[in-house]
């Protein structure tokens, strides 16, 4: 049985591209996807629909595939460690972090794999670099001076959680990441750089550094890709045009 790829944004389509080649698992890349939610109704639609995929990932024997994210973590200093206890500061956090123990205690088998900023062609604003993206192309992008971020690129997303259902990995809780975390100041100035753009930068004191331990999966997957220093600015050359693009045709699309 091949990935029974659940959603419709840029995870799903990105998943659908593959579903035929993956082996048995539920993918479930829908619910709420914006960190500055704090929609109670949103959450419970959410949690609803996992409650069903648990019951189908059990009828059929498949792998439940969950993403979460950095805020289960909280606002960590250091590197953010799987075994560490959750310490959700915002509501969307809190949610992530209680789902990921409804997914856990259904009796499924399940991956809960905590994410960075993935990063696809796609221009949702409410994703990290379509907003930086969109701030460049206005001129004026606002840059907290201590924020860092780890960058994946979709298809590598994809190809790791295909390299660890083919091991058999189930009933985990990992970070998948690249491990490399860049200020945003950086990023800001590599995305002006590759629009040929010069935004006026307003810097703002503060931002949390997004640090991603990924030991742990690097030891049930020893193929895990090595990435190097130079990976997030590579995913920027790959995908910014193409973000600029979307949000574009967005933008016209909301004026029609």
């Amino acid at each position: 049985m091949p990935y029974e790829v659940v959603g419709t944004g840029m995870l799903a389509g990105a998943f659908g591209a593959v579903a035929n080649t993956g082996p048995p698992a539920v993918i479930c890349a829908a619910g709420v996807a914006d960190s500055r939610c704090s929609d109670a109704l949103a959450f419970r639609r959410e949690r609803n629909l996992l409650q069903s995929l648990t019951h189908r990932a059990r009828v059929s024997d498949s792998v439940l595939v969950y993403f979460s994210g950095a805020p289960v973590y909280g606002r960590a200093t250091g590197m953010r460690l799987e075994t560490a206890r959750g310490a959700p500061e915002t509501p969307y956090g809190r949610h992530k972090l209680e789902c990921e123990r409804l997914v856990a205690d259904s009796g499924a088998r399940c991956l809960i794999l905590r994410l960075p900023n993935v990063v696809g062609s796609t221009g949702n604003p409410n994703q990290l670099i379509p907003s930086l993206v969109a701030q460049v192309a206005r001129g004026s992008v606002v840059v907290m001076t201590e924020a860092t971020r780890d960058l994946l690129d979709v298809d590598d997303l994809v190809a790791i959680v295909g390299a660890l259902l083919g091991r058999g990995v189930a009933d985990a809780v990992l970070n998948v990441a690249s491990g490399v975390s860049t200020p945003v100041l950086r990023l800001t100035e590599d995305i002006s750089a590759i629009l040929g753009l010069s935004p006026t930068i307003v810097l703002v004191d503060g931002g949390d550094r997004q640090e991603f331990s990924i030991a742990m999966v690097r030891d049930l997957l020893p193929d895990y890709p090595r990435f190097h220093d130079d990976y997030p600015a590579q995913v920027l050359i790959r995908r910014v045009p193409s973000i600029l693009r979307s949000l574009q045709e967005r933008d016209v699309e909301g004026t029609a």
